[in-house]
């Protein structure tokens, strides 16, 4: 995703081609009560009873003070805790990730949260964001075997562990039950 982002609208599409290649991503999708609606909510193509759906909610934060990042994590949470359309309760992530980039104070108390200049699954901030009930949708490096060449890559994270990895395309429904309380 590094091309020239300038608006949410614009960073939603780039990430509903990235994850169209694997999900079956619905956009603005409504909740039951019709009170509040939420950017994509992506399905893996693998999961053919659509009972592990991911709810994305996507703002551009990088002129956001802490107040509005907050009010982004209370309004993922309120998300987590609602009926959707079609999907009943829904793990929610945001996207861009915040791990290593919102709260930079993470990797004070832990430098093994980044690998290759990126935030890993289990950094601070993602399992912070787990306690809210809330998961990102993550980028990292990944370098390739044998030739060693590195490739820019996404993943879905959820209170620290992977759900979804775009290098392996394996959906992780164990992940998925073990750390979504529905």
């Amino acid at each position: 995703m590094s091309e020239l982002v300038h608006t949410e609208k614009d960073l939603q599409q780039l990430i509903y081609n990235k994850l169209s290649h694997y999900f079956y991503v619905e956009w603005e999708v409504w909740s039951s009560c019709r009170t509040r609606r939420i950017d994509l909510v992506a399905v893996h193509k693998s999961d053919i009873a659509t009972r592990y759906a991911i709810g994305i909610e996507i703002k551009k934060f990088n002129t956001k003070t802490g107040a509005d990042i907050a009010k982004w994590i209370q309004q993922a949470q309120t998300y987590s805790n609602l009926v959707w359309s079609n999907y009943g309760r829904i793990m929610v992530i945001v996207a861009p990730q915040m791990s290593g980039y919102v709260f930079e104070e993470g990797q004070l108390t832990d430098k093994g949260h980044i690998k290759d200049g990126r935030p890993t699954a289990h950094h601070n901030f993602s399992t912070f964001l787990g306690q809210f009930g809330v998961g990102e949708f993550q980028t990292y490096i990944h370098t390739s075997y044998p030739d060693y060449r590195q490739h820019k890559r996404t993943r879905i994270v959820f209170r620290g562990s992977p759900i979804w990895d775009e290098t392996y395309d394996e959906f992780n429904y164990n992940a998925y039950d073990r750390v979504c309380k529905r």
